[in-house]
């Protein structure tokens, strides 16, 4: 077999625990993901996982390093391109870690870690386990979800009636369902 011919070997797979800073309680997801995606497809891992809406501008930032979304008229901008960079270049280990934020007026922090890195399984993207469901997207950041709470857990609350009918009674911050959070991967 010609070195042209052989077959490339399947990335391994990282397995990812991406916790979202400043809000009680902690809400947090880990993920399996192919080491070899860049931090474009991440940061589409990351939106499935919190179900959100990619509304808002967001950066990675690893060693002092920012990446994100670039344009060609910003090449100054200080940003590195998130689609020409893996993963597994800027985490090559377990234990590394990385930040990203999401909402540069929210704010939302995440710290990602690396727990640990297997060999390629087939399995691709997914969501393995997590807590809590995510703060609404366009909630107002950490304080304005901690207000958000507040306002749902009591009926006497000023707000009460206003998060009610924003968010539809329905949003339950305990809730937190993987096989949601795959669909939504797949679908990705």
């Amino acid at each position: 077999m010609t070195k042209a011919s052989q077959p490339t070997a399947a990335p391994a797979i990282y397995h990812l625990r991406i916790e979202l800073r400043d809000v009680e309680p902690p809400v947090w997801r880990r993920v399996a993901v192919p080491g070899d995606i860049s931090l474009a497809q991440l940061h589409g891992v990351i939106q499935a996982a919190m179900d959100w809406h990619d509304l808002h501008l967001h950066h990675f930032s690893a060693l002092g390093s920012f990446y994100g979304p670039t344009r060609e008229d910003d090449a100054d901008g200080g940003l590195l391109d998130e689609r020409d960079t893996r993963l597994d270049r800027i985490l090559p280990g377990a234990r590394r870690r990385m930040d990203y934020l999401y909402d540069f007026a929210d704010r939302w922090r995440h710290a990602i870690v690396v727990e640990r890195i297997e060999p390629a399984d087939g399995g691709g993207f997914r969501c393995l386990d997590g807590r809590r469901a995510a703060p609404p997207d366009g909630c107002g950041g950490p304080e304005g979800y901690a207000d958000l709470l507040r306002a749902m857990a009591d009926a006497a609350h000023p707000g009460h009636a206003d998060a009610v009918e924003r968010y539809g009674g329905g949003f339950d911050p305990e809730r937190f369902d993987a096989e949601s959070v795959n669909r939504r991967m797949r679908k990705g």
